[in-house]
Parts: C-alpha cells; sequence; structure tokens
C-alpha cells in the first residue's frame, strides 16, 4: 500500500497524553484520518471493521498474538516498544514483526517509518 494522508493511522496506546503526542506529530506532517484505542479491546473491534487500507502504530504490551496476526496480514504498521521489551522482542520475532520503534523518537524518524513501511 503506498501511504498517502488519507489513509486511516490506528493509534492504540493505553495513555491519552501518549496518543496526544502522536496525533499532533501526525497532524503536523498532513496526516488528518487518526482514529485512536486504549485497549486490546478496543484494537479487536478496530480490527473487525471492513477498511482496507489502514495503518497502525501499537504500543507492545497491548499486542496479543490474535491482534498481531491480522494487523500482520494488513503489514502496516509499526510497534512502539521499550529496548528492554523481552515480550515484545519475543512476539515480535514469533510473528515476524520487523518494525519497532524504540522511545524516544522525533515526529520527522515517525513519519520516514511511516512512510518506508508503506512503500
Amino acid at each position: 500500500m503506498l501511504m498517502n494522508l488519507a489513509t486511516p493511522i490506528i493509534i492504540v496506546h493505553p495513555k491519552e497524553d501518549f496518543r496526544s503526542l502522536l496525533r499532533d506529530m501526525l497532524i503536523k506532517h498532513g496526516f488528518f484520518h487518526l482514529i485512536e484505542a486504549s485497549s486490546s479491546e478496543e484494537l479487536h473491534a478496530l480490527l473487525k471493521q471492513n477498511v482496507n487500507e489502514r495503518f497502525f502504530l501499537v504500543q507492545s504490551h497491548l499486542m496479543d498474538e490474535i491482534a498481531m496476526e491480522a494487523i500482520i496480514k494488513n503489514e502496516n504498521f509499526i510497534v512502539f516498544a521499550q529496548p528492554d521489551d523481552n515480550r515484545a522482542i519475543f512476539l515480535s520475532t514469533r510473528l515476524g514483526v520487523k518494525r519497532i520503534i524504540s522511545f524516544p523518537f522525533s515526529s520527522q524518524y515517525l513519519v520516514e517509518k511511516i512512510k518506508e513501511v508503506s512503500q
């Protein structure tokens, strides 16, 4: 999928302030179609929607195998994780996840990674 500004980006993170930070970063770079989820339950509800093209930004500790398999099939995602998050590393390795961003990162870096993934 070639990413365009109309492609929905789904931000999945439990903390409102982090979702707000990501939202501000993305809006600053022209991405306005943003959807948020604060839990794995909300993520599962979003996965049931029939949206063909979407991009996921997922906090590692909200990943579970079912959700990640569905997201990986979509192939347009980035996982946020702490550098020492062994669970995220294990699940990522097991499921073939190659797109993990560690904290801290800049808005420019995030946008570059989104564009890399979506090419």
